[in-house]
């Protein structure tokens, strides 16, 4: 059976980002990326952290500021 990218999303979260259960993690996604902004998102939750998803517009660029909002929650 196929892991689902929620299941491979939370091995990486454990393995390299070291997220622990009651962390916060902020998960910014646009369109495009959603499906693997949900599952970081869903990967994280199953760690027990409190996962935040917050969808944006696309930005048209990488590595673009982000908005007033996306930056205040990144704080």
């Amino acid at each position: 059976m196929a892991e689902s990218m929620a299941d491979v999303a939370a091995r990486l979260l454990s393995g390299c980002m070291a997220i622990k259960p009651e962390a916060t993690l902020l998960v910014v996604t646009d369109e495009p990326t959603r499906e693997i902004g949900e599952a970081l998102f869903a990967g994280g939750a199953s760690l027990g952290a409190h996962s935040i998803l917050m969808v944006i517009p696309p930005t048209g660029k990488h590595g673009a500021e982000p908005s007033a909002a996306v930056a205040e929650a990144m704080k």
